[in-house]
């Protein structure tokens, strides 16, 4: 995203998380099996990403977390944005190069569903209540992918307080889970298999928006972990 752009849709997030039409993350229609394997895989993601560019670019904000105060300012960045895509665009044939697909487009399609992982986790199948400690899920995982991902499966913890530097998270999860018990936590491959079985009973307007629908499994029974 460009730079003011994921700033004011971030922001959004944070400050409305959960609140559907209010968060930034969740301006979409509620996801069904398909719709859910289709933004997974990244291909309606990057749809997403291309049209909103072009569509702001031409000055047109739908998003109802972007103010008149954002506005023009967000409008600008997208149509520069444009423009260097298309200056890459033009270099590329000049020169005949493939480096910007190579190096740059190409890895980034294809890889889009590892993000994906982190990116479903943090809040599916959880409430769309305000309280951070039902609305928000951390990660189950070990030290390795907890520093490649700057501390972020401590997600509860980052939402709690935002302004807490990465490397204090840790920290911080300790001090909240010995306050108010458990948080919420999964592993990345265990939501997954989760996520997917539930949709495939019913679409995520079906499931109730005041309860947590997706929770682990042990021994083949759910986990329900009150936060």
């Amino acid at each position: 995203f460009p730079r003011d752009y994921d700033q004011v849709m971030h922001f959004a997030h944070h400050r409305w998380t959960a609140q559907w039409e209010r968060d930034g993350e969740l301006t979409r229609a509620p996801f069904n099996l398909t719709s859910y394997l289709l933004y997974f895989s990244g291909v309606t993601y990057w749809l997403n990403r291309v049209t909103g560019l072009v569509r702001r670019a031409r000055g047109i904000i739908i998003e109802p977390y972007i103010g008149s105060m954002h506005a023009k300012g967000i409008v600008l960045e997208s149509r520069l944005h444009l423009l260097g895509y298309v200056a890459i665009a033009a270099a590329s044939l000049y020169f005949e190069s493939w480096a910007a697909l190579s190096f740059w487009l190409v890895p980034m399609v294809l890889t889009k569903w590892v993000h994906q992982m982190q990116n479903t986790i943090e809040h599916l199948g959880l409430t769309h209540d305000s309280d951070i400690l039902k609305n928000t899920r951390s990660t189950r995982t070990n030290a390795i992918m907890r520093w490649l991902c700057w501390q972020m499966p401590y997600h509860t913890a980052h939402h709690s307080y935002p302004s807490v530097p990465f490397w204090q998270l840790r920290t911080l999860n300790d001090k909240i889970e010995d306050a108010a018990g458990p948080v919420h936590r999964m592993g990345w491959i265990e939501f997954q298999i989760e996520v997917i079985r539930r949709l495939a009973q019913k679409d995520e307007s079906q499931w109730p928006m005041d309860e947590v629908w997706i929770v682990p499994m042990k021994d083949g029974r759910e986990m329900r972990l009150e936060a």
